[in-house]
């Protein structure tokens, strides 16, 4: 109880923290919050929640606070919750030689083609369509010209990446 309740102050705090006026933070600060993010859900759904972790070595990156941990929360509630059993959520960085490209996927419901369009309409939020992805989408364009990347199928899982290119 006492590591949850760490993790869950961590959280918070990194969460409070982000809402600064900063542009960017580190990879490893990001990873903190989604670990925390991660041990309070493990908690609440047990062997119910699978992670993979696929990260390329010596990573040095930059990157816009909330936008990994928006994701793995999506997957978590969207995707892989949804699914009675077999619930993966991998969470990978590939090193390429102008950009990392960052890559959230899991194994859950998937969407249809119809539903991976309506993703980033401009129209009102709905308790089916939450903001997380339209935002995190909408800072990645402006700060690097290019936003989330979306492939889902449904019954197979979703994968949702982005790219961050190398800063010279």
């Amino acid at each position: 109880m006492q590591r949850l309740l760490e993790e869950f102050s961590n959280y918070l705090r990194m969460s409070i923290d982000f809402h600064s006026l900063k542009h960017e933070v580190l990879l490893e600060q990001e990873f903190s919050l989604v670990r925390s993010y991660l041990y309070i859900e493990k908690e609440r759904f047990g062997d119910r929640l699978n992670v993979k972790w696929e990260l390329a070595k010596d990573i040095a990156l930059q990157l816009p606070p909330l936008s990994i941990q928006t994701l793995v929360e999506n997957a978590a509630r969207r995707g892989i919750l949804q699914r009675q059993e077999g619930r993966l959520i991998c969470i990978r960085i590939h090193d390429y030689e102008n950009y990392m490209e960052i890559s959230i996927l899991d194994n859950g419901v998937g969407m249809d083609a119809e539903k991976l369009e309506q993703i980033f309409e401009q129209s009102g939020v709905s308790k089916e369509k939450g903001i997380g992805l339209k935002n995190t989408h909408r800072r990645l364009k402006q700060m690097y010209g290019k936003g989330l990347q979306i492939r889902s199928e449904c019954n197979q899982g979703t994968e949702v990446s982005f790219q961050i290119p190398k800063k010279e």
